[in-house]
């Protein structure tokens, strides 16, 4: 489906000082400067200057493994859903946490939408539930049911999907943010494990296990027709897609995945734009910086073989920084 514009190349990227000691669940650049959070399993958050020779800034652990946390506005505070059903909020300037809310199960996704309402704080958990939380009160604001746990989840204003266990992409417009907009089944036929919005925010990229990609137009036209493609395998071996992220400036999109690489794509173009080396483990995660131009990526253990996968030669944990070619975007 996407045809070859580059050859295979050695990264030649920036590995971050000071990584946690279990693999990253999560990264997140800070929507104001090249500050760089990750969660991790080990119950930190850490948060590095991509500017800096020394890299790390500071790091919080809550004591407890954190699946995922996202910025405010204005780059100050950082919000977490950890596994122990609690939503936090670390206030970077005074070093302090507290808890927003709670579910009833781990929080998978959260996510800060400062053009809803005054600024709420959009959450997704395995106990079925999406949730809203305004600052100004203890309850969550709204508190939507999903058919299955949540395993995927993005927003971006107007637009809020979130990826079920019964494999139903639902759609909702955050101008009416309890009602479900649309519901979709994913095009792909194993467990879905990544959605993510296009720039344009009319369709989402939607991974899968298997190592399947599908770009889904919420709308097809004549020029925008919804399509699937494989990636992420070698030879006879079939590796997880972990994770999809969008560059804000150009709308290309990155594949990451199990087999350690990670692929940039044109989705108009149905090409492929680059590729990394294989690195020693899994590709977690990944996120590009406000402008477009780096990309950070996180290489350790995807926990997809279980506990008993968790060895030795598959702990190590790195956080890379790639500075993007210009064909890459």
């Amino acid at each position: 489906m996407f045809s070859n514009s580059s050859k295979k190349q050695n990264a030649k990227d920036i590995d971050l000082k000071g990584v946690p000691s279990q693999s990253i669940s999560s990264i997140n650049w800070s929507p104001t400067a090249n500050h760089l959070a990750a969660s991790s399993w080990d119950g930190l958050i850490s948060v590095w200057d991509a500017g800096s020779s020394d890299n790390i800034v500071t790091k919080m652990d809550f004591q407890t493994p954190v699946l995922s946390c996202c910025w405010n506005d204005s780059g100050s505070r950082i919000f977490s859903g950890d596994c122990d059903n609690c939503v936090r909020v670390w206030d970077i300037e005074s070093n302090k946490t507290e808890i927003i809310g709670k579910h009833n199960a781990p929080v998978k996704c959260v996510f800060y939408e400062k053009q809803l309402g005054d600024g709420l704080l959009v959450t997704g958990s395995w106990d079925k539930t999406i949730r809203y939380w305004d600052f100004r009160q203890q309850e969550a604001a709204a508190v939507v049911e999903l058919p299955e746990r949540l395993y995927t989840m993005d927003c971006s204003f107007p637009v809020l999907v979130a990826g079920c266990a019964t494999n139903d992409i639902i759609i909702y417009d955050l101008n009416n943010p309890t009602k479900e907009f649309k519901r979709i089944k994913s095009p792909l036929t194993r467990q879905i494990r990544a959605t993510t919005l296009f720039k344009d925010r009319d369709g989402v990229f939607i991974g899968s296990i298997d190592g399947r990609c599908s770009v889904k137009y919420f709308e097809e036209t004549s020029s925008k027709k919804t399509f699937q493609f494989k990636c992420h395998r070698e030879n006879k071996n079939v590796y997880s897609l972990n994770q999809i992220a969008v560059n804000p400036r150009s709308g290309s999109f990155v594949t990451c995945g199990g087999d350690g690489k990670f692929f940039f794509w044109c989705k108009e173009k149905k090409q492929k734009l680059g590729n990394s080396c294989k690195f020693e483990n899994a590709i977690c995660c990944s996120g590009y910086n406000k402008d477009g131009n780096i990309f950070a990526y996180a290489i350790g253990y995807d926990w997809q073989q279980g506990r008993q996968g968790y060895t030795n030669s598959t702990k190590d944990v790195r956080l890379c920084l790639h500075e993007l070619a210009d064909k890459e975007i």
